[in-house]
């Protein structure tokens, strides 16, 4: 940055001076303007993309993104500025998401490209940096086109995928994190063990310039740093996932996407239970399912839904008018048979959501930590006032019509983890009290089903081994995830908050 600020300034200042040459040499109105654009001094600029301008056979699930010259502000990423249209200008639904210490931006389709067609990413000058910049975009970088590779050259790939990071806690650019919080993050395919350790998981202390000691540690597709101790207040840390990881093929991971590398900045306050679950790409969906979704109407729905691997056909009776603004149904064929304009067919999401899903109860279901307390009210919560922390059951839990309450802090976390069914009995409310949050309160129901009853007020993250029923005219203020079916009677359900 040193040497791009000293060549701006000498620049800025031959441009100044051939100005006043010419301004001072022209003695008519009619003389023409040979004036350049002025420069911005530290406006960011791209540096790279993926794919390269004109790039050809692009396999279909490329990742598309640009690369900049210094950290931009995420209040600017977003999908009116990072945009892509196909051949025929129409544009491509997808996600803009960004990362490796915010100067990495990156576009997911939510379809699958089409085969030899040609697509073009555009981002705006409305993304700027952290001081306000708006970006410069004289070197052309931030409009590119590339093909995709033709349907006959596509041929079976002989070796395995390696992994990536998928999502990670705190989130990059977190602020305001607890600090007695494990840093994990959710890798695409299962941790080789053996290679996860203090060398290829580290913490540092920006501030200090130094490492955090911890223990380190790996579940399935998660890894997991465990500071020593309570992080500083009020301090910025970057965490590292680095390519000595591998995964049980033996693939060491595929850092190109920048998720490996994360920055969070911390609060002043320790936070009460267990760490959040991690939904990698199954925190995108309001309701996931393997088996299918069915609706009785009419329902209002806020946030994504879909259902994989089982036919988009087994999404029954929920439309796109139930849908709210920017909340799309996600199939894995074209096979619904509901209103169109907002069905997302083919769509590149809801597997790897489901992939995610599945790891999040694995997750759920394996914590130890803190404590649990074990086998609360025999099993009937009712009436209860419970405090954040880990809770566990033999058996199946009650909610009666007397319901039960969570109390506690924005950053506290519930797990419940429950072998056998949940039921919220009919008019039940679960209330959170205190600035408790329902992303924060996880469900983790092994048994045959969850039954939310008739005008139950329900918070939280349903993590479901098998049914979901929510029954007419409940409300529901977290997601539903089920490796079953889940089914609705006119219901409201309302991702929650981030």
């Amino acid at each position: 940055m040193k040497t791009f600020k000293h060549y701006a300034n000498m620049a800025l200042f031959s441009s100044l001076f051939m100005m006043t040459f010419f301004m001072g040499g022209c003695g008519s109105s009619s003389c023409e303007d040979t004036t350049r654009p002025a420069v911005v001094l530290g406006a960011p600029s791209i540096t790279s993309t993926i794919p390269t301008n004109g790039a050809i056979n692009v396999p279909l699930a490329t990742l598309i993104s640009a690369t900049f010259s210094e950290e931009i502000n995420p209040d600017s990423v977003n999908a009116g500025t990072f945009t892509v249209t196909d051949a025929n200008g129409e544009p491509v639904p997808g996600m803009v998401s960004y990362g490796n210490n915010n100067t990495v931006m990156i576009f997911t389709p939510e379809i699958t490209l089409g085969y030899n067609t040609t697509y073009t990413a555009t981002i705006t000058p409305d993304v700027t940096d952290m001081d306000g910049n708006a970006l410069d975009i004289s070197n052309g970088l931030n409009v590119w086109s590339f093909t995709t590779i033709n349907e006959a050259d596509v041929v079976p790939p002989t070796v395995n995928t390696p992994p990536i990071v998928i999502s990670t806690i705190p989130a990059d650019g977190a602020t305001n994190v607890p600090l007695n919080r494990t840093v994990s993050a959710l890798l695409s395919k299962t941790v080789d063990g053996t290679t996860v350790d203090n060398t290829t998981f580290t913490l540092h202390n920006d501030t200090l310039n130094s490492n955090v000691s911890g223990v380190v540690s790996y579940l399935d597709r998660t890894v997991y740093f465990n500071p020593n101790g309570d992080l500083n207040a009020s301090t910025t840390y970057t965490a590292t996932i680095t390519t000595g990881v591998k995964d049980t093929d033996g693939l060491y991971l595929n850092d190109s996407n920048g998720l490996n590398v994360w920055s969070f900045t911390t609060g002043t306050d320790t936070a009460v239970g267990p760490d959040p679950v991690n939904l990698g790409k199954a925190g995108d969906f309001v309701i996931l399912s393997e088996s299918g979704i069915t609706n009785v109407p009419t329902s209002a729905i806020t946030g994504n839904i879909g259902s994989s691997p089982i036919t988009a056909a087994a999404m029954i009776d929920v439309t796109c008018s139930e849908m709210a603004v920017g909340s799309f149904i996600h199939g894995v064929d074209a096979a619904y048979t509901g209103s169109p304009s907002c069905f997302v067919a083919y769509s590149t999401l809801v597997s790897p959501a489901v992939f995610d899903m599945e790891a999040a109860y694995v997750d759920a279901a394996g914590r130890t930590t803190p404590a649990p307390t074990t086998e609360l009210g025999a099993g009937d919560i009712s009436g209860l006032n419970i405090a954040p922390g880990l809770y566990k059951w033999s058996s199946g839990v009650l909610i009666t019509g007397a319901g039960v309450t969570l109390t506690g802090g924005a950053n506290d976390v519930w797990i419940f983890q429950i072998s056998g069914n949940l039921t919220v009995m009919s008019n039940a409310i679960i209330t959170l009290a205190g600035t408790a949050q329902a992303k924060n309160v996880f469900w983790q129901v092994a048994g045959a089903n969850t039954t939310i009853g008739t005008g139950a007020q329900f918070k939280g993250i349903v993590l479901g081994a098998n049914l979901i029923a929510v029954q007419t005219g409940a409300s529901v203020d977290g997601r539903l995830l089920s490796k079953k079916e889940v089914t609705l009677q006119k219901n409201r359900i309302t991702q929650p908050a981030l």
